[in-house]
């Protein structure tokens, strides 16, 4: 009766009753872990009304979605975290993969007609595709996957669309670029377009055209969520096993305390679309309102995905969608990971009891991070998003005045002077459009005018401000126009922020982006706390610096009279008592340091902890030739004979036990698949005046070769050793200029290995002994490689010192990955020289180097040297000269200009090394004064000092670092930075950094080298030998001059 009565209400009743009984009092909110829809507090949506009877259901179908607005923020879930990872880099590799066919297949295939099209559809991607090509024919080297070691939340949004312009366009619209010309060129395939489509894809289905047009088909959009079959399947074609298993492994933290994952999490907008897809159509259209709430970072470029939603809005024009974005939790946050990529970074921010730090960091490149999203989102009108049916709100709750005031001071601002130069462009001579034209914001138009106007579908929930007043911008601009640029580029937080009266109450951003960023699981990695049991190094530096201070006084002569004086002043302070006690036990600690416990000591030791077992030849040709009968008995003949039977699939093998005399000339260029298997000795002969005349010849500081090769895919490897017999060059090298980098310089010195023109080159095992020169050369060449192998060069002369026998140069190379070596030479471990990029390096030994530097660049005039993408880490330096880590370009009238830019100097132990750091712009051999008047024209930026540990020689005194940048006004220094820095110096004081010219903070206390406390600090060189490691760690038996026991004075 009950049910009767009910269904005999009229429908407008039945209606209001449906609508009462079905919505929630905050709606529905979509459940992260299980994808379904529940009330605001988790409980089950209550539909027992419409299983009531057939006609209740038929009548109620829909109403609850339309009745109630749905709630979908981001999604972390600890499963599927790894997984969101994995897209995150996927949809990286897919994009750099993108790049490389517009550009490999642009430059062959791209029609007259095809650039119209082009041109039609995307005008202001025409002159960036014209640039990009010319760079590529210019020999520009491509990023790909390889080059990341690691992978973090940031670089799903900070990573590089060189050599096309991001900032100029927005990273979506760069995609449907791509994307579009890419679909252009497959329909006007011709000639060898199969060939090379097959080669870039090889492991793609089909073939030709219809392989890229898969390819393309098969591309990720950036919010989507893939399933891990998919994943797996595309983790594959990518070859992404090398960084896979770090995102399911556990990262230890700075103290080795605790554990961490990086909280790879989907975005409110893509976990939305993903639920939308499962709603069935039918029920799909009664939805009415939809709030996403972007509140944490999120994978696969999170700025973008408001375009997945427009097909639903066009298919529902009732829809209408809320899309809300923290500043807090997501601007700032990702503003800040853009400066802070690492969990050890953010740690040191969390570490700040006010977050006002973090701030200043986060809001210097908040434009970025806001034009960014922008740029996505003013575009959705006209991909077709419905007018009316989705709004952009900037949320600045629960910091609206701190928001208001950045976005006032810092957002609008920027915006202000980019306006500015996009006015005054016309202006500017053409060297300066094009370095500006590429750093310009365009890709949001004039989104920032509609979000202050507040009328259109992007808007904020906080006080905005006003942009600037164009004519006095302008009248700035024109008073000083270089000034003004370089103020754009290089924008700082120059205004103090708005604390609320405690000034606890501004947000810690670090400690925030530490919880929103990592995850750890819920126990320590050890047992002990961090209050009850302090890592040894927590108070190594200051009993060390203790310490330092009473060797200053136990080094004195002292009389009876002042020894009953310190005797007396012990027995009434009893801790200085206690210290001075200590002081004298532990004073061989600082003056003869030993090697920390596990480096090994020699060669033996290196091999123990590092084990090399050479390849095995299976299913490979081998090929044998005969050894040298004596030192004269020279194979070079055989030698190449051997190698070219060996190409194409074989083995060249050289036995254990046997030598093999090289003293002709080799050229072994043209080389594809060939392995050689050293077990024996390579040994070159020192007839000087052969190789002098008959060398080969390259001009870069006019460098000669024993032998030059050259190819594809060759490996070298084993037990062997390769023998340069150094010690005549060195002997009459000495005799002579003594300088490489002399102009005079007519004595010329092979090098013991040289590569040009090579792809997939591998070395490993091989002992380096002994080389005139550098050790190895690598010229135009890509995806080098070299792991367990042992390079010394020693003389038996005191007086005679093994002069530039740098272990590892590249010119014009890119991927070069060098792990597990033990270094014995007289100059530098690691020295890429220009255009060198994608440079790993990962557990290396250095004995009596110059230590890991960069360059020299920028030598001769007209030359552009650029070295960039350098990760350098778990490096030993040891009883060498100038520094551990180095940077060294040239100064003067006659030199060049270029780049050094992200470059990782990480986990550095030394002793012994003149400087820890050393950034030299006065480089080489020029007084303070010319350097002055002609400073360096490179620029410098994006410099990290991660983890210094140890001593320097005490040759600067208490000076400990120096980072001296150009004096030039257009050779930017910026972006330096110097972390956890806990080296000490052996002569009794604090050590002291040295810096000049920086721009922005470095992250320690630094004084300039014209400074009161800098020049007390240089003048206080020690008097006596300190920091010797050991008398001979290395095992040689040999201590060279330069290397003695004792560093002169």
């Amino acid at each position: 009766m009950s049910s009767f009565s009910f269904l005999s209400l009229p429908p407008e009743l039945r209606r209001i009753v449906y609508e009462y009984y079905y919505t929630a009092a905050e709606g529905y909110v979509l459940q992260p872990a299980s994808r379904k829809l529940a009330v605001a507090n988790g409980k089950p949506i209550d539909l027992a009304l419409t299983y009531t009877c057939r006609l209740v259901a038929q009548e109620t179908e829909g109403l609850p979605l339309s009745f109630n607005n749905i709630t979908v923020s981001t999604v972390y879930d600890p499963e599927l975290r790894p997984w969101a990872g994995r897209f995150d880099y996927l949809l990286f590799a897919q994009f750099l993969k993108q790049i490389r066919l517009v550009l490999v297949l642009g430059d062959w295939f791209l029609t007259e007609e095809m650039w119209v099209c082009i041109e039609q559809t995307f005008p202001w991607f025409v002159p960036q595709l014209r640039d990009a090509l010319h760079q590529r024919q210019r020999g520009y080297q491509l990023a790909n996957l390889s080059c990341f070691r690691h992978w973090n939340l940031s670089n799903s949004f900070t990573y590089s669309a060189e050599p096309f312009w991001r900032e100029s366009c927005g990273m979506s619209a760069l995609s449907e670029a791509l994307e579009f010309t890419l679909r252009t060129i497959a329909h006007g395939a011709i000639g060898d377009f199969d060939r090379i489509v097959n080669e870039e894809l090889a492991l793609w289905e089909y073939s030709g055209r219809d392989r890229l047009l898969n390819f393309l088909d098969q591309s990720f959009k950036p919010w989507d969520e893939p399933n891990p079959d998919v994943l797996t399947e595309m983790g594959w074609r990518y070859t992404d096993d090398h960084l896979w298993p770090k995102l399911e492994a556990w990262g230890p933290d700075e103290y080795q305390k605790k554990e961490y994952h990086a909280k790879f999490r989907f975005s409110a907008a893509s976990a939305a679309i993903h639920w939308l897809k499962k709603v069935p159509a039918k029920k799909r259209v009664c939805i009415r309102g939809l709030a996403i709430i972007e509140d944490y970072p999120a994978v696969g470029r999170q700025e973008s995905h408001a375009a997945g939603l427009i097909p639903f809005c066009k298919e529902n024009p009732q829809l209408r969608i809320s899309h809300q974005v923290s500043m807090l939790n997501v601007i700032f946050s990702r503003a800040l990971l853009r400066r802070a990529t690492s969990f050890a970074s953010l740690q040191a921010y969390a570490r700040h009891e006010i977050g006002e730090k973090a701030f200043k960091q986060a809001s210097s490149v908040s434009f970025s991070e806001v034009a960014d999203w922008l740029a996505d989102i003013v575009s959705l009108p006209k991909a077709g998003m419905p007018d009316g049916s989705y709004t952009f709100i900037l949320d600045g709750e629960p910091i609206p005045l701190i928001c208001s005031r950045i976005f006032q001071h810092v957002i609008l601002r920027k915006e202000a002077m980019r306006i500015t130069i996009e006015q005054s462009l016309p202006s500017l001579d053409r060297a300066t459009r094009l370095d500006m034209t590429p750093q310009l914001h365009r890709g949001h138009g004039n989104a920032f005018a509609q979000l202050i106007d507040n009328n259109s579908f992007i808007k904020a929930n906080f006080d905005l401000g006003q942009l600037e007043d164009p004519e006095k911008m302008l009248a700035e601009f024109e008073t000083g126009a270089q000034r003004f640029l370089h103020n754009y580029r290089r924008f700082q937080f120059d205004f103090e922020l708005l604390r609320p009266p405690s000034v606890y109450n501004l947000p810690r951003l670090g400690a925030l982006n530490v919880d929103i960023v990592f995850t750890s699981p819920s126990h320590d990695a050890t047992k002990a706390t961090r209050e009850d049991r302090k890592p040894v190094r927590y108070f190594y530096p200051q009993l060390t610096r203790v310490i330092a201070r009473f060797s200053v006084i136990l080094r004195q002569d002292f009389s009876f009279e002042d020894n009953v004086i310190l005797s007396l002043k012990c027995r009434t302070m009893p801790g200085l008592q206690t210290i001075f006690v200590l002081g004298t036990l532990l004073l061989t600690a600082v003056n003869a340091v030993s090697l920390p416990a596990g480096v090994p000591r020699d060669i033996s030791e290196f091999r123990d902890k590092h084990p090399y077992a050479p390849p095995k030849h299976e299913h490979r040709k081998i090929v044998r030739i005969r050894a040298s009968k004596n030192d004269t008995d020279d194979v070079s003949d055989e030698f190449k004979i051997g190698v070219r039977k060996a190409n194409g699939g074989g083995t060249l093998h050289l036995a254990k036990g046997k030598t093999y005399v090289i003293g002709k000339v080799l050229d072994l260029t043209g080389l594809e698949d060939i392995h050689i298997h050293l077990e024996g000795e390579i040994r070159f002969t020192d007839d000087v005046e052969y190789w002098q005349e008959n060398a080969w010849y390259h001009p870069f500081q006019k460098s000669i070769m024993f032998w030059k090769w050259g190819g594809k895919d060759i490996k070298i490897y084993g037990n062997g050793v390769i023998e340069g017999q150094g010690q005549r060059w060195w002997n009459e090298f000495e005799s002579g200029t003594g300088s490489i980098l002399n102009p005079d310089n007519k004595y010329y010195r092979p090098i013991l290995f040289y590569a040009e023109n090579t792809t997939n080159l591998d070395v490993s095992g091989i002992h380096l002994k002994d080389s005139p020169c550098w050790n190895n050369f690598i010229v135009s060449s890509k995806n080098i490689r070299y792991t367990d192998i042992i390079a010394t060069a020693l003389s038996n002369n005191g007086s005679i010192i093994p002069k530039n026998t740098d272990f590892m140069n590249t010119m014009n190379t890119s991927t070069v990955r060098i792990e597990r070596t033990w270094v014995n030479i007289d100059d530098d471990c690691f020295s890429p020289k220009p255009n060198s990029s994608d440079l790993y390096v990962n557990t290396m030994y250095c004995n009596g180097t110059h230590g890991q530097s960069m360059g020299s660049l920028g030598q001769y005039k007209g030359e552009v040297s650029n070295v960039y993408d350098v990760h350098i880490e778990n490096v030993w330096m040891m009883n060498g000269d100038y520094s551990a880590a180095r940077i060294k370009v040239w100064a003067g009238e006659e030199t060049g200009t270029g780049f050094v830019n992200n470059v990782t100097f990480k986990n550095f132990w030394l002793a012994r090394m003149d400087y820890a750091i050393f950034l030299d712009s006065c480089y080489f051999n020029i007084s303070s004064e010319e350097c002055n008047a002609h400073p360096s024209g490179m620029q410098i930026t994006n410099i990290h000092f991660e983890n210094f540990t140890g001593y320097t020689s005490g040759v600067y005194g208490n000076a400990v670092a120096r980072l001296s940048c150009s004096a030039a006004e257009d050779a930017v220094c910026a972006n330096i930075t110097v972390k956890d820095f806990n080296v000490e110096t052996p002569c009794g004081g604090e050590p002291v950094i040295i810096c000049d010219g920086m721009h922005g903070d470095i992250g320690v206390d630094c004084v300039p080298y014209d400074s009161d406390e800098a020049k007390a600090a240089l003048k206080a060189k020690c008097t006596t030998p300190m920091a010797v490691i050991d008398t001979d760690p290395w095992g040689n038996g040999l201590i060279e001059k330069k290397k003695g026991a004792f560093h002169p004075q």
